[in-house]
């Protein structure tokens, strides 16, 4: 997730999950090579359905935050529909930073979300992992995530946690 554009009144995130496409372009290609070649037409099938599934799961989130109209607008993009929500500023109570993690040595995913007056919550980006050693990377990746948390939560004039 990047902030693409700030000013006075306005903000513009947006969150592109293009490893998710290339991955499911590479593995349509490979099931068609396996399938010309000859080798297993049902490796091929495989290759191609979770290539496919791959491109048709990926999905680009363009929030804009529009302080004029008060309101925030999440932008959900597939390949084959968009989805859009709207959010009243004023019932936005906190932006929090998530530290998602599941089984113990995986990767370590932080997302962006809105806390909400009624106590739900609005996630403004896809938790991707970053599962690496290099404790400077790991560092880097979170105050990246920290650093875009923070000035939204600034612009918004919430409480950041």
């Amino acid at each position: 997730m990047k902030i693409i554009t700030q000013t006075e009144n306005n903000i513009v995130l947006l969150d592109t999950v293009k490893f998710g496409r290339l991955l499911g372009i590479i593995f349509i290609l490979v099931g068609f090579f396996i399938l010309f070649r000859g080798v297993s037409t049902l490796i091929a099938i495989a290759f191609v359905l979770f290539g496919t599934l791959a491109l048709f799961l990926s999905t680009d989130r363009k929030t804009l935050v529009d302080k004029n109209r008060n309101v925030i607008m999440i932008e959900r993009k597939t390949i084959i529909k968009t989805d859009f929500n709207s959010y009243p500023i004023s019932e936005v109570t906190q932006v929090q930073l998530r530290q998602l993690q599941g089984k113990p040595n995986s990767a370590v995913c932080y997302q962006i979300a809105l806390l909400l007056k009624d106590g739900s919550s609005v996630a403004l980006d896809t938790p991707i992992g970053e599962k690496t050693r290099n404790a400077m990377l790991k560092d880097n990746y979170r105050n990246k995530k920290i650093a875009i948390a923070t000035s939204l939560a600034s612009f918004l004039g919430v409480e950041f946690q």
